[in-house]
Order: structure tokens, then sequence, then C-alpha cells
């Protein structure tokens, strides 16, 4: 399951930020990546998250496991509602 989100803090993903979004994707079962542009991280590592160095503005491509649920999938989307948010195609 692949997801957009885009960057809304007006500093960027900084650690605080970072810090919460790990915490919320820690209980998903399987890998998490994220792109931005050519470079694919490891969603759950607070430091490549953090090194992405992402402006606001920015698009991150997440990408899921396929099993993940619509509930974890909201309470994620509900934990980093003030810095990043959902691009709804």
């Amino acid at each position: 399951m692949t997801r957009e989100y885009e960057v809304q803090d007006k500093i960027g993903l900084h650690a605080r930020p970072a810090a919460q979004w790990v915490k919320a994707v820690a209980r998903v079962k399987g890998p998490v990546t994220i792109r931005s542009g050519e470079t694919v991280i490891d969603g759950k590592s607070i430091l490549q998250v953090m090194a992405l160095g992402m402006r606001p503005g920015a698009v991150l491509t997440v990408t899921f496991p396929d099993d993940l649920t619509a509930d974890m999938l909201q309470e994620i989307d509900d934990a980093v509602k003030d810095f990043l948010v959902p691009k709804i195609f």
C-alpha cells in the first residue's frame, strides 16, 4: 500500500516530528519505506527520516505492508496530522 504525505510543519521534518513519525509506524509489522525523489529510506529509522531534510511542501511517498489495516493507517494519520498531511487522490 502506497500513500503520499505533504510536509506541513513550517520548519520541515525536524527531530520532533521525525520522532513522532517513527513512534507512529513502530507498531506496523513489516517494512515501511519512504521515497523522496530518488532516495528511499527505512521509514522506521529516526536517523534516516531526519537525514532526508524534508522542507515544508515536500511530498513523501510512503510504502506500507499490503496487509496494513485501515484502522492502523488512520492511527498513523492521526498521530502525524500536525506536520504531515495525507494526499488523498
